[in-house]
């Protein structure tokens, strides 16, 4: 069993980080309540205002944490994108996968996000473009992007290791099978 390290780029950690603010904001504003010459009324608003910021960024940072990408395993007979709790796990049996190859900046122009997440904990979610097609993103940066298509369906995702060498583990075990 090998393991791959997937690291966030500078982007996604600026993200992840200004996702942080509306609860430091929320918690300014319940802060702010507390001041003496506010208005009942003011007080009110200022104690919902910073609680819904509060929740809000809260549940948002805990979901894009929970299905964000820690890395990519490589098994005797699998492919599994590592997320922090072992149920939101991403496993593809290498029977399944035709080709693994690395992909360049214009394989990669014109990307739309139909769904998905664009920074937080990484880049995850359903995307498209003209020369892939529609394809899963299981990504950590914008380099190392290596395209997995599966035979059958071509379905395709992009994964982002630290280490390209999985591209090689990958392919040598699928020509194995």
């Amino acid at each position: 069993m090998e393991f791959f390290k997937a690291t966030l780029d500078s982007e996604s950690i600026s993200s992840t980080i200004m996702s942080l603010l509306p609860i430091l904001i929320g918690i300014g504003v319940l802060v702010m309540r507390k001041m003496k010459d506010l208005p009942k009324a003011g007080k009110r608003i200022s104690l919902y205002t910073g609680l819904f910021l509060i929740l809000l960024s809260t549940t948002i940072t805990v979901i894009g944490y929970v299905y964000s990408i820690q890395g990519y395993r490589v098994t005797t007979d699998k492919l599994v994108i590592q997320r922090p709790f072992s149920q939101f796990n991403v496993e593809t049996p290498l029977t399944d996968i035709k080709e693994v190859r690395l992909l360049n900046d214009s394989d990669m122009a014109h990307t739309e996000r139909p769904f998905g997440n664009d920074g937080l904990f990484g880049y995850t979610g359903n995307y498209r473009n003209p020369r892939l097609g529609d394809f899963k993103k299981y990504a950590t940066s914008h380099k190392n992007l290596l395209l997995v298509t599966l035979k059958g369906n071509g379905e395709k995702y992009i994964i982002t290791p630290d280490n390209v060498s999985l591209m090689d583990t990958l392919n040598n075990r699928i020509l194995k099978k």
